[in-house]
C-alpha cells in the first residue's frame, strides 16, 4: 500500500524533496524541518521556530522521488501500516518519536519537556508513543 499525504501535509513533503541535493538522501532531520516549516505546524508551535532550521531548497520544484535514509524507512513503514492519509501533525509526531527525531531536537536545544508540550498542542493529549510494527512485515519503498 502506498504512503499518501493529505493536502495539508504535502507542502512539507514537497519542501523536503526540493531540499535534497542531487545524489543525496532524505533523512529524518530534513523531513522534520520541512514538515515544520512547510505546514501549519510552525503556526501551531511558534516557540520552536528559531531552533528548527529552515530547509534550503536546491530546486524550484520537487522531484518525483528521492532516496530515503535508512533511519527514515521504519518511521514511514509505521505510517504506511496505518492505511490512511498522513497529516502533518501525524508525520511530525512520528518523526519526533524516533531516536533520530529525539537526537535532532536535542541538537537544536529542544528538550523532552518542551517536546512533550508540543505533542499535547498537536494531539491534545500526552504522547503515548507509536505502536511497534515489525519492519519485516511491512514494505516501505526506497523512495517516495
Amino acid at each position: 500500500m502506498p504512503l499518501v499525504f493529505n493536502p495539508e501535509c504535502q507542502p512539507g513533503v514537497d519542501l523536503a524533496k526540493r531540499a535534497v541535493p542531487d545524489g543525496g538522501t532524505l533523512d529524518v532531520d530534513l523531513l522534520l524541518s520541512s514538515v515544520y516549516h512547510g505546514t501549519e505546524i510552525q503556526r501551531r508551535l511558534p516557540a520552536l521556530a528559531a531552533r528548527i532550521p529552515k530547509p534550503e531548497p536546491v530546486r524550484a520544484a520537487p522531484v518525483d522521488a528521492v532516496p530515503l535514509a535508512d533511519a527514515l524507512k521504519p518511521i514511514l513503514r509505521k505510517l504506511v501500516a496505518a492505511d490512511q492519509a498522513v497529516t502533518a501533525p501525524k508525520l511530525f509526531l512520528a518523526l519526533a518519536d524516533s531516536d533520530a527525531g529525539r537526537q535532532f531536537f536535542n541538537r537544536h536545544g529542544i528538550g523532552s519537556e518542551e517536546l512533550e508540550q508540543a505533542v499535547v498542542q498537536l494531539e491534545g493529549k500526552p504522547a503515548e508513543g507509536l505502536a511497534h510494527i515489525d519492519p519485516d512485515t511491512w514494505m516501505c519503498p526506497e523512495t517516495f
